[in-house]
């Protein structure tokens, strides 16, 4: 069987940008009341904190090097971001631009990746290797499922979300397949 897989760093990187651009379009139609709301049925977490924890996952991998190390555990937790839309919104800007302007090599030398898997505040972070590649990607994945919490807690309130919005593109592809078979039996 042929491999029939893209394997760029652009198409990693531009699947990145049209998530943030996905987040950017979102972000101009909710206010910063809905977007710090808490929400009784998903624990009270609010819009805001989920989207913060994506942005932080993607400035992670941004600041990664290859031959360096990534440190989930790590993360900024910045309050500003999960509650103020203003500041969501730029840290998104500034991101897909970064993405857009980042020049690397697919392949390129490794990148171990550290996190805390244990709740015991004492274990020390677990660590495996990887490839900046391979953390957009999960980064990409980790975004999604996000988003879909987003829209989870968003659409009872009324919210508009762009197309697509929390939903993998192998499944958009799965439904457009199915919706295309189904206009060609008829």
């Amino acid at each position: 069987m042929q491999n029939s897989y893209t394997t760029t760093a652009n198409s990693y990187f531009d699947a990145a940008v049209d998530l943030l651009l996905q987040g950017e379009t979102f972000l101009n139609e909710v206010s910063d009341s809905e977007y710090c709301r808490a929400v009784p049925e998903v624990f009270n977490a609010t819009i805001g904190g989920h989207y913060r924890h994506v942005l932080e996952h993607f400035q992670l991998v941004l600041a990664a090097h290859p031959g360096g190390f990534l440190e989930y555990h790590r993360r900024d937790r910045d309050r500003e971001t999960e509650t103020s839309v203003r500041r969501a919104l730029q840290r998104t800007r500034e991101m897909v631009r970064a993405f857009r302007e980042i020049e690397f090599e697919p392949d390129s030398a490794p990148v171990e990746v550290h996190d805390t898997l244990a709740d015991d505040p004492e274990a020390l972070p677990q660590s495996c290797t990887s490839s900046i590649e391979r953390e957009i990607l999960y980064a990409v994945h980790h975004a999604v499922h996000h988003f879909a919490l987003i829209r989870v807690m968003g659409e009872p309130m009324g919210l508009r979300f762009p197309e697509g919005f929390g939903v993998a593109a192998s499944t958009r592809h799965h439904q457009n397949s199915l919706e295309s078979k189904k206009n060609q039996q008829r």
